[in-house]
């Protein structure tokens, strides 16, 4: 199953199609596509979500943060989940850190979330996505899942782990993969619903027995996206000069959470210390809150710019991969080789 786009906002349905809806790679780092990054870092929700109308900030963030990881923006997406609810803020972290490699801080985040409505629907796609003559490892965790009758996140990391380590063969890889596509196009589902109360549905996957159509929508996606964005340059600059200012928005009250960009730890703040300087109390770090002034802005956008730049071991192809995923197992977009991202293998830039 996939997301029914038909339903969805045209700049949407265009970030998701620019990558495509068909079955992604185990991981998703060291792929990013930096139209999309731009894009995201631009737009606001408005134009994002025309010509439906926006219900809930809260989840409109969390659909940015989703279109992010869904291009291997996963810095990224934990930075606009700063402004989600705290459900989706951790699963979205929860996600980003298995996609960069790091289980522990994955399983450390789904521990927090203490279950999602997503979950009760995902434990049954997976059982019925789990037959016989599966691995011993993916089927235990169909055994795990009838014998509690809820989803089990940590038993799906260590099973995703070993896929990503290459460890199952190509039929039970592609059920893995199967199951955390469906949990993004649950999430997603569930996000843009509460974003503006349209449940877009899900349909059969085509690309499924239809591979070419869905390369064909690819190339169809990245040939107008240009195109759209000139038109859209050349529409401000033959605007008036002398247009009104914007009103002011209001400042939201009370607090929401964010996160350490170094350690990951959860801080819940006042939203009137946005824009300013905070110190982690569990690594002693400090960062900006993200909103407020235009520098916070600039500064989120430059760290996000951190590469690693690396040859992959086999076909030595060049990779960008984020600077957090040193030390992790990544994998090379060419040949698909795993293999360990070190100090040796790599050089910032």
């Amino acid at each position: 199953m996939e997301l029914d786009t038909a339903h969805m906002a045209p700049e949407i349905t265009g970030l998701l199609l620019l990558r495509g809806m068909g079955l992604p790679a185990i991981q998703w780092v060291g792929f990013s596509n930096h139209t999309a990054k731009s894009k995201l870092s631009e737009i606001e929700n408005v134009r994002l979500f025309k010509p439906h109308e926006l219900k809930d900030d809260t989840a409109a963030a969390a659909v940015r943060a989703l279109l992010a990881l869904w291009h291997s923006l996963a810095d990224e997406a934990i930075t606009y989940t700063s402004m989600a609810a705290e459900k989706e803020q951790l699963y979205i972290a929860a996600l980003a850190h298995r996609h960069m490699g790091q289980p522990h801080e994955s399983k450390s985040f789904f521990q927090e979330l203490q279950g999602h409505p997503i979950f009760d629907e995902l434990a049954k796609y997976t059982v019925n996505q789990i037959g016989l003559g599966v691995d011993p490892s993916v089927k235990r965790l169909a055994d795990l899942i009838k014998m509690d009758e809820k989803w089990e996140p940590f038993a799906f990391a260590d099973i995703y782990e070993q896929a990503r380590d290459g460890q199952f063969s190509q039929a039970n890889e592609e059920i893995v993969q199967k199951i955390q596509f469906q949990e993004f196009c649950l999430l997603m589902r569930h996000c843009y619903l509460a974003a503006t109360g349209l449940d877009v549905g899900l349909v059969e996957r085509k690309n499924e027995i239809d591979p070419a159509e869905a390369a064909r929508r690819r190339r169809q996606a990245t040939v107008r996206r240009p195109k759209r964005h000139v038109e859209h340059i050349r529409t401000q600059t033959t605007e008036p000069t002398t247009k009104p200012d914007k009103p002011v928005e209001k400042e939201p009250s009370g607090s929401f959470g964010v996160l350490c960009p170094k350690c990951k730890k959860r801080h819940e703040v006042s939203t009137s210390v946005r824009g300013e300087m905070f110190k982690c109390s569990k690594c002693g770090s400090s960062f900006k809150i993200p909103g407020g002034d235009k520098s916070s802005d600039s500064d989120a956008s430059q760290a996000a710019h951190s590469v690693i730049l690396t040859l992959c071991p086999n076909c030595k192809v060049k990779l960008k991969f984020a600077s957090n995923a040193r030390g992790s197992k990544v994998m090379c977009s060419r040949c698909r080789t795993v293999f360990q991202l070190t100090d040796r293998n790599s050089s910032a830039a």
